[in-house]
């Protein structure tokens, strides 16, 4: 595609929406949400893969997808980005929406708002952390573990020097146990916390209750299913008391699935629509320069995912935003929405990344993924 000086080189999965042997779902690439993960590498364990396509944009720093995300109907992230869309798999459609989300802990007559789930911003929130963050909470960052261990080696290594040598030499792993064993934040940070094991199946909607647990020091371990509640509030609970959690969004979610937060709709019910400047991602580059791209995208029998390789020299050229969407609308989409591109963009088969075919096994880590499936 493009002129003849320079070519769009573009790759297209396309999947029947009735198969019975295929199925195509989201997931996290690393082992939680706050964990970046190399789709190749995910291809290599996941033998049931066929393909897979890089999905959300995430931020740097805590890794997380940003906007609002749910992996089998467990709640990453709630809170929206900007008027960014959502694709929400539900048990048996695909949609893209501008999607509104809110949750509620509710306890006898009482209910507070939870104002976010795995990451805090500010103290006086109400974070809830569930098995996606990690599987303990603090976690510890390791880096600031190795921090530690050398100043304990330079500071034995004065004692050494000036005589005394009462400080028993430990290895790096003795000292880690040490000071995972040994932290108590509650000490030096002045937060509440308890943790809500269910008692039903999890997933969105109202009335999904859990048995509090008081926690009384921390590191805690979250496992599958429990969440621990973070707040400068003290909760009027005892062990054993009931809560629930109440989810609430714009559209029925009883049989959602997943939801990714991404930007921008491209195509709209047949028609090429790129919402980028009401979605608000108004940068030009973003917009209009010629990058590697990736997109989701479907019609009434087919989905499609969709990479476009990047700048290579004179011979071939990256897409616009507006050129991605005629390429969904060329191969058959009716509606298609631009997935995180640039260098995060993968079109992982058999182990290779074809979007990059000049360095096939290497791509950047990302936090979650697209893929087809073979049904077990």
């Amino acid at each position: 595609m493009g002129s003849r000086s320079k070519k769009l080189k573009v790759h297209v999965a396309k999947m029947s929406r009735n198969s019975k042997n295929l199925i195509l779902e989201p997931h996290l690439v690393g082992e939680t949400g706050r964990q970046l993960g190399s789709l190749i590498e995910y291809d290599s364990t996941h033998n049931n893969s066929l393909v897979s396509l890089n999905a959300s944009f995430f931020q740097g720093g805590t890794h997380l997808p940003v906007g609002i995300t749910v992996i089998n109907k467990e709640i990453l992230q709630l809170r929206k980005y900007k008027k960014w869309s959502s694709i929400v798999f539900t048990d048996n459609d695909v949609s893209f929406t501008e999607l509104d989300a809110s949750a509620s802990i509710k306890f006898g007559n009482s209910f507070v708002e939870i104002d976010r789930f795995n990451y805090r911003t500010d103290t006086a929130q109400i974070v809830v952390y569930n098995s996606f963050y990690n599987s303990q909470y603090p976690k510890v960052n390791d880096n600031e573990v190795d921090s530690l261990y050398i100043n304990f080696l330079i500071d034995n290594s004065y004692n050494t020097i000036a005589g005394d040598e009462t400080e028993e030499l430990m290895s790096f792993s003795e000292f880690k146990d040490i000071y995972m064993n040994t932290m108590d934040f509650d000490s030096t940070h002045d937060f509440n916390y308890f943790k809500a094991i269910p008692i039903e199946a999890i997933g969105l909607g109202d009335q999904k209750k859990y048995r509090v647990q008081s926690i009384e020091n921390l590191p805690v371990d979250i496992a599958k299913g429990e969440i621990l509640i973070e707040s400068k509030i003290k909760f009027p609970l005892f062990n054993n008391d009931t809560i629930s959690i109440d989810t609430k969004m714009n559209i029925g979610e009883d049989s959602i699935r997943h939801i990714i937060s991404t930007t921008p709709i491209l195509m709209k019910n047949g028609k090429v629509f790129v919402n980028s400047k009401y979605e608000g991602a108004t940068s030009r580059r973003f917009n209009s320069h010629h990058l590697s791209r990736s997109a989701f995208g479907y019609n009434k029998d087919y989905y499609f995912i969709v990479a476009i390789e990047p700048n290579q020299g004179r011979s071939v050229k990256g897409a616009t935003l507006l050129e991605l969407a005629w390429i969904m609308n060329t191969i058959g989409a009716t509606d298609a929405i631009n997935l995180d591109g640039g260098g995060s963009t993968s079109f992982v088969i058999n182990k290779q990344n074809l979007a990059f075919p000049y360095s096939p096994n290497y791509n950047r880590k990302v936090s979650t993924g697209i893929s087809i499936f073979k049904k077990d």
